[in-house]
């Protein structure tokens, strides 16, 4: 597969990846943005530079991974063999980066949101 046939149908080799990646995304945002103004904490800057640290390089490096495992020369792996590799790396990726934003910083903060403490007695971050 070349560059360009890649980038034309990016939307159908990872759209559903990252659709649901962006829709995690939203939702810590929403919920951190939440529990930072029932905390007295927002501020417009952090979520900027949330974006800026975390979402562009989930989505930049998710895209870069599963892409790069589209490029592997088929013809010095058995047949089939590439489009699994590709397929499995893809999921891989996109099961670390959905994983650590549920895990890493939605469910912590929707659960500081709804009991109304923090864990460690340390103040949350606006998101991530």
């Amino acid at each position: 597969m070349d560059i360009l046939a890649f980038l034309a149908n990016l939307p159908a080799i990872l759209g559903q990846h990252l659709a649901t990646i962006m829709g995690l995304v939203f939702m810590d945002v929403v919920i951190g943005i939440a529990l930072a103004v029932k905390t007295g904490l927002f501020d417009w800057n952090e979520v900027a530079e949330f974006y800026n640290t975390n979402v562009l390089p989930y989505v930049i490096g998710y895209v870069a991974v599963a892409g790069g495992l589209f490029f592997i020369a088929p013809e010095l792996l058995p047949a089939g063999v590439a489009e699994a590799l590709a397929l499995v790396g893809s999921w891989l990726g996109f099961g670390a980066i959905a994983s650590q934003i549920v895990f890493g910083s939605l469910l912590p903060n929707a659960k500081a949101l709804i009991i109304g403490r923090f864990q460690g007695g340390n103040p949350p971050t606006i998101v991530g």
